[in-house]
C-alpha cells in the first residue's frame, strides 16, 4: 500500500488477505497496513528499515523474524499488533522509537544491548508484559513508555536518570526499585498503581 492509498481502500484489500510473503527484493516497508486479517511470519533478509505504521492493527500476526540488517524502525511500527508475542530486535537496532509496540501481546521483551533510547508510549498498553530487559546505554524512562503494562515487580537499571510523567502509569506493580542515579520522576508516573505498596 502507498501513501495515498485511502484507509477505506486498505481496509477493504485486507479483508482479502489472510497471508503474505514479502518479497526479498524490497529495501523497505511502509505503509503495510491491515485490519486484522493479514499475517506475516518473515521480513527478507534483504529489508533495512520498516516505516512509520507499518504494521499497524495487523492484528493475526503472533511473531515475527527481523533481519539482522535492519537499521530502523519507524513510528507506531508494530501499534496494536494485539497478538504479537514473539519478536526478536537484532543489535543493528539504537533506537525503540515513539509507540512502536503500543498495544502489543508480549510477556517478555528483550532490548538489544546497542539501543540507546526508547520513545514515548513505546510499550503502553502492552498489558501482558511481565518482564523486560533493559541496557545499560539507556539513561531515560519516558513519557508513558510501560503505561498500562502487567509488571508485578520492577527494578530500574542505576543507569536511569529520569523516569518520564505516566511511565508507570496503571500497572500492575506490587514492588518497584528505583535506584539513587534517577533525579527526576514526572508527574503521575506510578499513578493508579493500586497494588503498588513495595518502594525501595
Amino acid at each position: 500500500f502507498t501513501s495515498s492509498c485511502s484507509d477505506e481502500k486498505k481496509a477493504a484489500i485486507a479483508e482479502f488477505l489472510t497471508w503474505v510473503t514479502l518479497d526479498s527484493s524490497d529495501e523497505g516497508l511502509q505503509y503495510l497496513w491491515a485490519s486484522g486479517a493479514m499475517n506475516i511470519n518473515n521480513i527478507p533478509d534483504t529489508v533495512t528499515s520498516i516505516g512509520e505504521t507499518s504494521f499497524y492493527l495487523c492484528t493475526s500476526i503472533t511473531s515475527l523474524d527481523i533481519p539482522e540488517k535492519l537499521t530502523s524502525i519507524g513510528k507506531s511500527a508494530f501499534q496494536s499488533c494485539l497478538k504479537l508475542e514473539s519478536i526478536t530486535i537484532p543489535e543493528s537496532i539504537t533506537e525503540i522509537p515513539e509507540s512502536a509496540f503500543y498495544g502489543c501481546g508480549f510477556k517478555s521483551f528483550t532490548i538489544p544491548s546497542t539501543v540507546k533510547s526508547i520513545g514515548k508510549s513505546a510499550f503502553q498498553n502492552c498489558s501482558k508484559l511481565e518482564s523486560i530487559t533493559i541496557p545499560k546505554g539507556i539513561t531515560e524512562i519516558p513519557e508513558s513508555a510501560f503505561y498500562g503494562c502487567g509488571f508485578k515487580s520492577f527494578t530500574i537499571p542505576s543507569t536511569i536518570k529520569s523516569i518520564g510523567k505516566s511511565a508507570f502509569y496503571g500497572c500492575g506493580l506490587e514492588s518497584i526499585t528505583i535506584p539513587e542515579s534517577v533525579t527526576s520522576i514526572g508527574d503521575n508516573a506510578f499513578s493508579h498503581c493500586a497494588s503498588l505498596t513495595d518502594i525501595n
